[in-house]
Order: structure tokens, then sequence, then C-alpha cells
């Protein structure tokens, strides 16, 4: 197998990938609305991990963010799991083979990761 097909096979499992993100997404919505606070941090944990292997850092950016919420045992866990979800779902559609988006211009992704440093800051003074 050459360079050449195997960057074609990754660029395809790629697309597969942000097409699936969808049915994700809409599993993180219903374990927002049960409250399923588990299987909600698991499916962040997933995020993290999958959207780095397949190249879309912004993805696992978020998700990495929200999972730390949940790590942090943050009293405004399912707030930002809110927050996350919709802002992986506004920049879904921006994802293209190979990633190129910056989560900066999204003030959604500012609040998430101030709410995130703050949190951090508080453990620290414990």
């Amino acid at each position: 197998m050459n360079n050449r097909n195997v960057s074609d096979d990754f660029l395809k499992l790629q697309e597969r990938y942000r097409i699936n993100l969808k049915d994700k997404f809409k599993k993180i919505e219903e374990c927002v609305q049960k409250q399923d606070l588990t299987t909600l941090a698991d499916y962040f944990h997933k995020l993290k991990g999958s959207g780095q292997t397949y190249g879309f850092k912004p993805i696992s950016d978020i998700a990495a963010l929200v999972h730390e919420h949940y790590k942090s045992q943050s009293p405004d866990f399912f707030q930002w799991a809110q927050v996350g979800l919709s802002l992986l779902q506004k920049i879904h559609p921006t994802l293209n083979t190979p990633p190129s988006i910056s989560l900066n211009q999204y003030p959604e992704f500012q609040q998430l990761e101030s709410s995130m440093k703050s949190l951090m800051k508080k453990e620290g003074e414990s």
C-alpha cells in the first residue's frame, strides 16, 4: 500500500467521522435532557480523543474543556455541556477535510475556556 492510498483512506475515514458527528450530537442532547451525568461525560471524553485522532482538533478542544468541568465536579457541568454541544453543532458545518477552523472566533468557546480557567484557579486555592 502506498502513501497515496493511505492518505485517501484516511480522508474517507475523516469524512465518515464528520458525518457521524450529528448522531453523536443527538445522543449528547438526549443525555443533557435526561441529566445523565456519567454517559454525558463519557461522550465528551470520547469526542476529546476521537476528534484528535481524526484530525478535528476543534472538536477535541471543545470536548476537553467540557470534560474537565465534569472531572472538576463543576456544579455548572450541565450548563457547560449544553454550551459545548451548541458550539459543536455550530462549527460542524464549517469542518472540512483537512479541518481549518479557529475556535477563538466563537464567544461560546471563550466563555467555556474562561470558566474552566476560573474553576482550575479555585481548585488551586483550595
